[in-house]
């Protein structure tokens, strides 16, 4: 009744939430069992309620992290490269998914994720700047259509910049350089927790050799000691 309570004005309102009640035992299980429900308890956080009852979910989440850490850090990398894989670059797209293309506010939750199994997992690039554009694009979205709306197509893009008092052309500007550094800090900060914590990437075994001795390795380029890079065309 409480949770309905809570719920159906929400509901009623427009927004989109997603809901289970559980006990803290059953939702540690549960995230065993689905990534989902793994990344919901990894976001945990207590807002109203019984404080014991969300300190006894935090001590079954640090058990289960501690004995499950490298399983759940494998299933988020996994998922996050089947998006990769299967969607687009929001950073170089004409109407980009602000959420769940490469670039896109997913990969800063899959970050966030990783950071609250591994919190010495690093941020080599701010990221707040970037995500502040995506989410102010996103906000105007939601506005626009009167709900849930993550593709910033082309015919609504004049809207958007209107509203945010710029013109199209600079809107995806600033859009696409959002998207392009927030790919490359999710691909930096990723790959230091694989080497970190899982002890390395799995690599395929290919490997291409360019010029100078430098070596391109599953995308990553790797330079021999004492290369001169101030010149990216060499």
């Amino acid at each position: 009744a409480t949770v309905r309570s809570l719920l159906y004005p929400l509901w009623d309102a427009g927004w989109q939430v997603g809901h289970a009640t559980r006990s803290p035992k059953d939702a540690v299980a549960a995230a065993r069992a689905d990534l989902v429900a793994a990344t919901s308890l990894l976001s945990a956080r207590f807002v109203a309620g019984e404080r014991e009852l969300f300190e006894e979910l935090e001590r079954r989440r640090a058990r289960w992290l501690e004995l499950k850490r490298k399983t759940v850090v494998r299933r988020i990398l996994s998922a996050l490269r089947d998006r990769h894989d299967s969607g687009d670059r929001a950073g170089w797209m004409l109407a980009p998914d602000l959420k769940e293309d490469a670039g896109g506010l997913r990969d800063v939750h899959t970050l966030g994720w990783l950071r609250a199994i591994h919190p010495a997992t690093p941020a080599e690039v701010d990221l707040d700047g970037p995500v502040n554009v995506l989410l102010a694009v996103r906000e105007i979205l939601h506005e626009l259509f009167g709900r849930k709306r993550d593709l910033c197509r082309m015919d609504i893009q004049p809207r958007v910049a209107a509203a945010l008092q710029t013109d199209a052309d600079e809107l995806m500007r600033r859009v696409h350089g959002a998207a392009r550094i927030i790919e490359y800090g999710v691909q930096r900060a990723t790959l230091n927790v694989t080497e970190g914590l899982l002890g390395g990437p799995r690599r395929s075994g290919s490997a291409v050799r360019l010029e100078g001795g430098a070596a391109l390795y599953d995308g990553t380029i790797d330079l021999p000691n004492g290369a001169d890079v101030t010149d990216p065309a060499t």
